[in-house]
């Protein structure tokens, strides 16, 4: 068994399998099996499990851990503030689209009045 590392350029990302070469009589030839192990981490060559395994469960507990009181209630302050901040700019939004369609009805009026113009001038 080898273990295997094979990069993707598209999502930039190094994928670590352990690959296991067998014989096939009938065809006379060599094959070889993969198991995906994980991706690699650049920043510390750790490799990282994902597929069906998922990232390890202690992993993912000391990340939720890493959240403490006080950072929850600062970023709760901060998501209220922030649905504030959209609803206000929802209603500024509604109003500036009413606004722009009086002015489209403001625009039109003026080009009938200028075409009833031209055709007074030209006859």
């Amino acid at each position: 068994m080898a273990i295997i590392q094979q990069y993707h350029k598209d999502t930039d990302t190094t994928y670590v399998y352990e690959s296991e070469s067998y014989w096939v009589p009938e065809l006379g030839q060599s094959r070889s099996r993969r198991k995906l192990l994980g991706k690699l981490d650049p920043a510390t060559g750790e490799i990282v499990p994902c597929g069906k395994r998922g990232p390890k469960k202690k992993q993912t507990e000391e990340r939720e851990e890493q959240v403490s009181a006080s950072e929850y209630s600062k970023l709760q302050g901060q998501y209220e503030q922030s649905q504030t901040e959209a609803t206000r700019l929802r209603l500024s939004l509604t109003e500036m689209e009413k606004e722009l369609s009086d002015l489209r009805k403001q625009n039109q009026r003026m080009a009938n009045t200028i075409q009833k113009i031209r055709g007074l001038i030209a006859e």
